[in-house]
């Protein structure tokens, strides 16, 4: 019976801290950056301002929890502040302007995950506009 309410125990607590899925937090956060910025491409690819973009979900990406601390290291705040303020400048861009700061947004998601996650570089460098 105590190995049974141990057993039940375990399994709540990893439903409840959102490991059930096997994604962090930090994953997560970055599958839905990934969704939006492929919106975002589409936009810049039809000419189209891309407008807002959801800071207080991005601004996520200095508490989101990660599988493994090698996944950020001591310079992991620089590169998420470089991104942040790159989403700000690139929903604030207009004209030719917009393909220059997304390419830039793009080029800073490159620069991080080259320091610390390199798994998602080829689909990343394939999200730039031409």
């Amino acid at each position: 019976m105590r190995a049974i309410i141990l057993f039940l125990c375990i399994a709540v607590s990893i439903v409840f801290s959102g490991f059930s899925s096997g994604e962090s937090q930090l994953s997560k956060l970055m599958l839905e950056m990934k969704s939006d910025m492929l919106r975002i491409k589409e936009n810049v690819k039809a000419g189209k301002p891309i407008g807002k973009y959801n800071k207080k979900k991005y601004a996520k990406i200095y508490t989101a929890k990660v599988s493994s601390e090698s996944k950020k290291g001591e310079h992991f705040e620089e590169h998420a502040t470089a991104f942040l303020v790159q989403c700000e400048r690139t929903s604030q861009a207009s004209g030719d302007q917009v393909k220059i700061e997304y390419n830039n947004l793009v080029t800073a998601c490159i620069r991080c995950h080259e320091a610390y996650c390199p798994g998602p570089l080829s689909m990343l460098k394939k999200m730039k506009v031409n």
